[in-house]
């Protein structure tokens, strides 16, 4: 494959635009990132199916340098829409449900309502 590269002293005094140059190599080209701010961010979850078309273990494996907080749960019998399609789509809800109680320090099992009042 062939790719142009801008020469770096093109991004040189940037106005707005301060922040030191990052790169990961991925198939030969060089990408750069912004890789700023604080080491203790946000929890991130990612959960994905192995028959999406989006490689979700080399989506994980470059994000994992740049959000060490990353979890990641892949089912075998998925594709792009976890929360559709019926092999997983209650353990997808189970399993996001006992991520976000837990971020928010709920206790494990609590029923929560989605804002009705039924």
């Amino acid at each position: 494959m062939q790719a142009l590269r801008t020469p770096d002293e093109r991004f040189a005094n940037l106005p707005g635009y301060s922040f030191e140059p990052h790169y990961t190599e991925l198939a030969g080209l060089r990408i750069h990132h912004v890789d700023e701010g604080p080491r203790e961010a946000a929890p991130v979850l990612m959960l994905h199916g192995a028959v999406d078309p989006h490689p979700g273990q080399m989506i994980r494996a470059n994000l994992e340098p740049h959000l060490p907080q990353l979890e990641y749960l892949e089912w075998q019998r998925c594709g792009h829409y976890p929360w559709l399609e019926r092999a997983v789509r209650g353990e997808f809800f189970a399993v996001l449900h006992e991520w976000l109680a837990r971020q928010l320090g709920h206790p494990r099992g609590a029923v929560y309502s989605h804002g009705t009042d039924e």
